[in-house]
């Protein structure tokens, strides 16, 4: 896999985050970290676009950290020593019938994949799939998970969650607006798998995006768990502010471990120190 060039402000906050972990810094807020329990860190990816890479991010997973499934996270099923790690996905791409479900297959593990179900609806229509996915995931068009794409991935024992219908910022809705994105997007997935949703993942997920009335919203309409884009470890104090990390395609498994170690999130606590 030929790895694109990076941009300056990214290779500058990736030499930070090299830093950071062989200073020492990201170990001791592990171990600062550990003092609330044992180290738990959610996963977030979106497309993937190269199966050889994934397997990659997979195997350096499984082989450096204790890789759990949505049941041992719901259930709090940990490892006391070892960086528990739960990998989720975020949208709906063909991709995750295409590359994710083998690798897991084949690597006996299970995901939780959250969805939009607008874009299902349209999955079939070239047209709505490239104007959904340029205005509302503000991506360039690429192939779109199916409804039974989504069916293959229930069935194969992996957890589907609700990502509203059409992916916008529900902190700018209106309470009508906000409760039809998230319940009428929960209610067409449970019809469609005949399942409870439990987990529910914020559009775009950051703290400019996620509300408490969001949060509140979220709950009321009968989800346990709001996952957020908010780099840190998990604190189950906190069930609708679940942070998770966003892993960048073409990421090396060195910058992987840095990531998982804790050496982004010490980066944006930095970043945010240094813009106020």
């Amino acid at each position: 896999m030929k790895r694109k060039k990076r941009s300056i402000p990214h290779r500058v906050r990736d030499i930070l985050i090299f830093l950071i972990t062989i200073l020492g810094i990201a170990r001791m807020y592990r171990r600062w970290a550990k003092k609330n329990g044992p180290l738990v860190r959610v996963l977030v990816f979106h497309d993937v676009h190269d199966r050889e890479w994934f397997e990659l991010m997979m195997e350096t997973l499984t082989k450096h950290y204790h890789v759990i499934t949505p049941e041992d996270f719901h259930a709090k099923h940990f490892h006391p020593n070892r960086i528990n790690v739960l990998v989720t996905f975020d949208d709906g791409y063909a991709s995750w019938e295409t590359a994710v479900q083998s690798v897991f297959k084949e690597n006996e593990l299970r995901g939780l994949f959250f969805i939009n179900s607008a874009l299902m609806d349209v999955a079939h229509n070239g047209e709505w799939v490239e104007l959904f996915m340029r205005e509302r995931l503000l991506i360039s068009p690429r192939a779109p998970l199916t409804w039974e794409g989504v069916q293959k991935l229930h069935d194969a024992g992996h957890t589907i969650g609700g990502h509203s219908l059409t992916h916008p910022n529900l902190t700018n809705l209106s309470e009508e607006d906000m409760v039809r994105e998230i319940l009428d997007d929960k209610h067409t997935i449970e019809r469609h798998l005949n399942t409870i949703l439990t987990d529910f993942a914020y559009p775009f997920g950051t703290r400019a995006h996620v509300s408490e009335a969001v949060c509140e919203s979220v709950q009321a309409s009968g989800y346990f768990h709001g996952y957020t884009t908010v780099s840190r470890f998990v604190d189950f104090d906190e069930p609708f502010s679940i942070p998770r990390t966003c892993i960048e395609n073409e990421s090396t498994p060195h910058e992987l471990k840095r990531w998982v170690g804790g050496g982004y999130d010490l980066f944006v606590i930095l970043k945010d120190i240094c813009v106020r």
